[in-house]
């Protein structure tokens, strides 16, 4: 017979109640970590992601094997696009600082809030590079 408290092993219901409370923030915190990333994509390489839904919603089955190349190209433009590269170049620090924060809180990457909110920040103030103004020459 289990006593009215609950049986042995299992955490008092106030304790489930604030860890799964602890869990849904973290989960919120991931899911605004990956929309920023996904943001970032979507502006410079939209293309490529609009290609990559297209194929994946057309084939619910074999997406993964079938939209590999897509996914490849999405890795391909944001590696290859300037102002990523320059987001790279400008806010390497905290992005570092980033990466370093997820390394030590695997479990609870929701601690690594700051760090994303400082890597979007300096990245949206980075500005495209101008082109070098065209030179004329007067005949």
């Amino acid at each position: 017979m289990t006593s009215r408290g609950g049986s042995r092993g299992r955490a008092p219901p106030w304790q489930v109640g604030a860890e799964a409370e602890a869990e849904r923030r973290q989960d919120r915190s991931g899911r605004k970590q990956r929309q920023a990333a996904l943001e970032v994509t979507a502006r410079h390489c939209g293309r490529e992601l609009d290609q990559y839904g297209q194929c994946v919603a057309a084939k619910p089955e074999s997406w993964q094997r079938d939209c590999h190349h897509l996914k490849m190209s999405i890795a391909r433009c944001t590696s290859n696009h300037p102002i990523i590269r320059q987001i790279r170049q400008a806010c390497a620090e905290p992005f570092e600082a980033f990466e370093e924060c997820l390394r030590q809180n695997e479990a609870a990457t929701g601690n690594c809030a700051e760090q994303v909110r400082r890597f979007l920040q300096c990245a949206e103030q980075v500005q495209p590079a101008s082109p070098p103004a065209s030179v004329q020459v007067k005949t």
